[in-house]
């Protein structure tokens, strides 16, 4: 498949991480298990004889918690002060390997695993989706510069927000969740690698509660599931799940339902290419994702083929060099540790 971004008439690839949404007033992975605790509190979970829990279903957050954290004292109090020092990121990974051991028996709750995976993944999209709605106007206006400058482009992101799908609407700016079908309607890819918050796989009753023609096909890749058009609150309202991939060292079980996307993402990264970099992390501990993108980055910038610029945000000289160790053995690469903001964009495109 190599050439296949140059006969398209790509040249430039973006990969967006939760940097990007950032200036958004988007939370960051340190702030979500304190974010989905206040969620959770305000839904129901009963208990036995029909009893109603004192914190609702943060009754069950903390009752995961304190399974794959033993040694840790895990209360109410400690996660509204944020005084709990738990990476949620690895606490989604125990989650997702518990429930993919169920996967073949008959404890799987729905096609996103068990029931707590199912539910985590419901407070997620909804937090999300209500810092999204408080976005500011000028806010908004860094997003559509960027997406004014995206000819020639495909952009691969793993957030699970909707931003820059509302600014292409808002903009008028076709786009496409696979290459094939952006090429085809002659508009941006926007290549979704960890799903997103509105998408779900609806039944013949979600359509008669929510409306058949609020749901519509995301693209030839993903057959079985269906973006959602109108107010997110309504799904979650109904129990809907969405199909986003939260973080754990084996992320297959979640990844069978985005059909053909992960089947040959190197692709995107195998030709002459400006690789712009922004607000991605690039753990050492996401193997999927480093399995296609740090290995092309090697190499196609030794070959010279590649030209990197990485947009990220540091305020010493440690963390600085923490975020260059990333890219250890990748040539060509500048870097910008001032976030991403107006002025790291107009640097983005000289």
């Amino acid at each position: 498949m190599r050439g296949l971004l140059k006969y398209y008439g790509i040249k430039r690839v973006y990969i967006l991480g939760a940097g990007f949404s950032r200036p958004a007033g988007l939370p960051l992975t340190n702030e979500l298990i304190k974010l989905i605790h206040g969620k959770s509190s305000t839904k129901p979970w009963y208990l036995g004889n029909n009893q109603m829990a004192e914190w609702g279903q943060a009754d069950w957050l903390v009752e995961e918690l304190r399974h794959f954290y033993p040694t840790i004292r895990i209360n109410h109090k400690r996660i509204i002060e944020n005084k709990l020092r738990i990476d949620i990121e690895e606490f989604l990974s125990y989650i997702a390997a518990s429930s993919a051991f169920i996967e073949n028996t008959g404890e799987k709750w729905d096609d996103h695993g068990s029931k707590f995976q199912s539910w985590i993944k419901k407070w997620l999209a909804e937090v999300i989706y209500e810092y999204q709605k408080k976005i500011a106007f000028e806010n908004l206006e860094l997003y559509e510069n960027f997406a004014k400058n995206l000819k020639k482009s495909i952009v691969i992101t793993f957030n699970w927000d909707t931003i820059l799908e509302n600014t292409f609407e808002k903009l008028g700016i076709p786009f496409s969740y696979d290459l094939n079908s952006a090429v085809e309607s002659k508009s941006v890819a926007l290549i979704k690698m960890h799903g997103s918050i509105d998408w779900f796989k609806p039944h013949n009753y979600d359509y008669k509660r929510l409306g058949k023609a609020n749901f519509s096909p995301l693209c030839k890749s993903i057959s079985e599931i269906y973006r959602y058009n109108s107010d997110l609150q309504e799904c979650f309202a109904n129990y809907l799940t969405p199909y986003i991939v939260t973080p754990n060292f084996d992320k297959l079980s979640q990844l069978k339902a985005f059909g053909d996307l992960w089947t040959m993402p190197w692709i995107y990264l195998q030709d002459e290419l400006e690789v712009s970099v922004i607000g991605f992390s690039m753990r050492q501990d996401d193997f999927h994702t480093r399995a296609f993108i740090y290995p092309q980055l090697v190499y196609g910038t030794k070959k010279n083929k590649i030209r990197i610029k990485v947009i990220d945000y540091a305020d010493d000289h440690k963390q600085q060099r923490k975020i260059q160790k990333k890219y250890k053995g990748i040539k060509n690469v500048q870097y910008s540790f001032n976030g991403f903001n107006k002025e790291t964009l107009k640097w983005l495109n000289k």
